[in-house]
């Protein structure tokens, strides 16, 4: 299973790509929850299909399964994009969100410094390159700028 934790402290916040935590914008709850919508949201398309999709056997059959050499259905799929999801509770010091995929192997297919080069190759997108499209750029900006906004309009 793959798992991505955001932290929101009163002090700090922080977003654990893997081992490391880059600094986040603090947010509220309502802005944490519609964040990790988004990035689930953002993560959950398919690439484009390629012949790796499609006979002679071997190929991988998307929502059914992989075809082993014989053409016999050897592992059956979990359905990557229907098992997102994003889960959020306290902590001592504000709150955690986390951002996970219940599929065996989406850490393969879509985790950053896990992911496959054969799935990398063929466009599938890292949960954590969705984080960063979502979020804006690497300092997570545009984040940033909408609660600047919604702080400048409580005091309008």
């Amino acid at each position: 299973m793959l798992r991505i934790t955001i932290r929101v402290k009163d002090d700090n916040a922080g977003i654990s790509l893997g081992r490391s935590i880059s600094e986040i914008p603090k947010m509220t709850n309502d802005e944490l929850d519609k964040f990790m919508s988004d990035v689930v949201e953002d993560v959950k398309p398919y690439p484009p299909t390629t012949s790796a999709n499609n006979p002679p056997a071997p190929y991988y059959e998307r929502g059914v399964g992989y075809y082993g050499k014989y053409g016999t259905l050897t592992k059956r799929s979990e359905q990557l994009d229907t098992k997102w999801g994003f889960e959020k509770s306290p902590t001592d010091a504000g709150f955690e969100g986390k951002i996970f995929n219940r599929a065996s192997y989406a850490g393969y297919v879509q985790e950053e410094g896990v992911q496959a080069s054969w799935h990398a190759q063929r466009g599938w997108k890292t949960v954590q390159q969705s984080i960063v499209d979502v979020a804006g750029d690497n300092s997570l900006s545009r984040l940033a700028e909408k609660i600047i906004s919604k702080v400048k309009n409580l005091f309008k």
